[in-house]
Formats: structure tokens, sequence, C-alpha cells
């Protein structure tokens, strides 16, 4: 008897020595090209801040290493830093299980193996998102051609509307996971009013008080909900090219139907777009549609000057503070182009249209 107390207080004695079981991660990693004996570092990341190395690991014969304890999950990197070059990283959520991370010679990366980072790969390991990717880093050529460049972004905006789909779609059904609220954070410009609502509402309420999230999403949306569809519109006061004081109230009820162009003349897609508001306007104007260009520039010779270059002939306003401005702030914008559609009556009827959308519900509202 004596002897069966003793085996068990020596296997708790034992047991105590552990480490706890359940929340164990190691991250099996392969790294392309880079030599034997270079060291690799596992960074954990805070929203708006550097990552803060934790560990460090060795390159043996092109792989390596990490194993640790994690209680809940988090984002972190693997970072390569070498020559400025030959710099890579690769961005994971750190998690129990067993990780896979493999990354290529040129720097692109796989993680799977656990659930926040198999959603992210069903994400951005996806035909179009790598399609996108492609698309960028080509567009950074500076070699390349106008025309060139003009028909990887014409493929750029085909692939968008998709693109975009997919990350809220999978942020929508994991925003219980690290995975949803990482997407929310990292894509907030890129969601409508009421996607951008809809991720709101689906938050756990513990979610609901980090200060990233209270500052840059939630105030957002409480203008978005306060200038939504079925809301009175509100007026702002803002210089025309002229430098004279007007009020959007000046527009809206003089006609059936005004539209708010939110742009800027540094916005590439609003540029390329441009041309169809321009045949918007010559379509509609005699059914009663007037547009008001609120432009997000903080140049005033790069406003006025493409006010003329792309045929803007409707009027125009700003306060020429870019992303500090009042009007972006007051109806909740976080891209452009954006655009409101208003009745006379001062209803907001429509948010966020573009391209043929835009034109079938001005013609449906028009009645033509």
């Amino acid at each position: 008897m004596k002897r069966l107390v003793c085996l068990v207080l020596a296997g708790l004695a034992v047991a105590a020595c552990q480490k706890p079981k359940g929340n164990e991660f190691t991250i099996n990693g392969v790294m392309e090209g880079i030599p034997d004996g270079e060291m690799v570092y596992l960074s954990k990341a805070e929203d708006d801040a550097m990552p803060e190395p934790i560990d460090s690991a060795t390159i043996r014969d092109g792989r390596f290493v990490f194993n640790g304890t994690q209680d809940s999950t988090i984002i972190a990197y693997v970072i390569y830093q070498g020559d400025k070059a030959d710099a890579k990283s690769a961005l994971l959520f750190l998690e129990k299980g067993d990780i896979d991370l493999h990354m290529t010679a040129e720097g692109e990366s796989t993680v799977t193996g656990t659930p926040n980072n198999d959603i992210n790969e069903q994400v951005f390991g996806s035909p179009i998102a790598k399609r996108m990717n492609e698309i960028s880093m080509a567009y950074a050529d500076s070699t390349l051609t106008k025309e060139a460049k003009e028909a990887l972004a014409a493929e750029g905006d085909s692939l968008e509307t998709h693109y975009y789909n997919a990350i809220y779609q999978a942020a929508k059904g994991n925003m219980d996971k690290e995975v949803g609220v990482y997407l929310l954070k990292n894509f907030r410009s890129t969601f409508n009013a009421a996607q951008l609502d809809t991720l709101v509402s689906l938050l756990p309420a513990a979610r609901l008080e980090d200060p990233f999230i209270k500052e840059n999403i939630l105030d957002r949306v409480e203008m978005v909900r306060a200038t939504a569809v079925g809301k009175h519109f509100k007026d702002l006061v803002l210089k025309n090219p002229s430098g004279k004081d007007m009020n959007l109230s000046e527009y809206v009820g003089k006609n059936k139907l005004t539209l708010v162009d939110f742009w800027a003349s540094w916005c590439g897609t609003c540029r390329r777009e441009m041309p169809q508001i321009v045949e918007l306007y010559k379509k509609y104007k005699a059914d009663g549609l007037e547009i008001v260009g609120i432009s997000l520039d903080d140049a005033e010779d790069d406003w006025k000057g493409a006010l003329k270059k792309l045929n803007m002939t409707w009027p125009q306003l700003s306060d020429l503070k870019r992303w500090d401005s009042d009007a972006r702030a007051a109806y909740g914008i976080s891209f452009i182009p954006s655009t409101v559609l208003i009745q006379a009556d001062g209803t907001i009827v429509a948010r966020d249209l573009r391209g043929s959308e835009l034109d079938a519900k001005i013609a449906e509202l028009l009645k033509k």
C-alpha cells in the first residue's frame, strides 16, 4: 500500500512539472532559397504597431520549427530579415495545433493546419486572390507602358467585386473567430454600408470594447446608420472651385434626384470610372438628375485640373482636407468612388452603387 501511495505521489509530482496539455503549437516551416544557419523570427502583431519578436529559429536544409504554448489565437508573423532584397514575411494565426508554413523563394506563402489558418488560406489562396496579387505586383513595374497598365487596371476592376465579396463572406461566416475579426479590421474600407453593419452586428460583445474597432469601425457604422437608405440627407457646407461656400441643400430638392459622388483626382478607380458618370449626366440630366461631386483632394490645382481633364461639368464641392474631410466623416465614407442617391424630398434612396447597378437605379427612380 505504501508503495502504491508513493507511486501515485510520484506521478503527481511529475505531472506538476510538465507543461499543461491542450494549448501547445508547432510551426513546421519551409523557406526556400535561404542558406543554412540563417535565422527566422516569430513575431506577434498588434494593431497599428510593428511586430514584436517573441522567438527565433535556425534554418536547416530549408526548414525550421517553432514550438510553444498559446492560450488564445493571435496574429503573428514569421520573418526572415536577410538582405533587403531577400527579406520575407508570412502572416499566420498563432493558435494551438500543428501549423504548416511553406514560403517560396519569391516570398509567396501558404499557411494551413489549424482552423483560422485554413479559413484564411481559402480566402487568399484562391485563384482570384492570387491573380489580384499578381496584378498589384505587375502594376508596380515602372517599365510598363500606359496601355499595359490600363489593361492590368481593367482586369483588376473586373475581378474586384468577386474578390472583395469572397472576403466579406469569409468574415461574415467567422466573426466568432480571430480570422473574421482580422478581415473586418483590415478590409473595412472595402465593405459597403450594409455589409459593415451586418459584420458589426455579428461581433461578440467583448470585441466591441476593442479600441481599434471602436475608433475605426464603430464610429463609422454610426455615421453610416445616420445616413443609411431611408434616412434624411445631412446638409454640408463646402467650397466650390471659385472658393464660394455652398450648401448641399442648394442642389437637393431642386431636382427629382441628386447623385452625390465622392471622388478624388488621386484616385485611379475614380478617374477610370468617371467617363461613365459623364454619360449618366448626359443621359439623365433632362429627366431631373443632378450630380454633385465631392472631392477628397487636398491640392486645389490637382482638383481643378481633374475637373477640366475629365469633363466634369456638374457642380463640384470640396474642403480640400483629403481623408479629414468633414463630408467624408458625415456620410461615413471609407472608400472612393462612393455614391449617395437623394430624392427631391431629401430621402436617401441608395448608397454605394456603381456601374450598371447605378445606371439601373437612376432609371428606376426617374421611371425612364
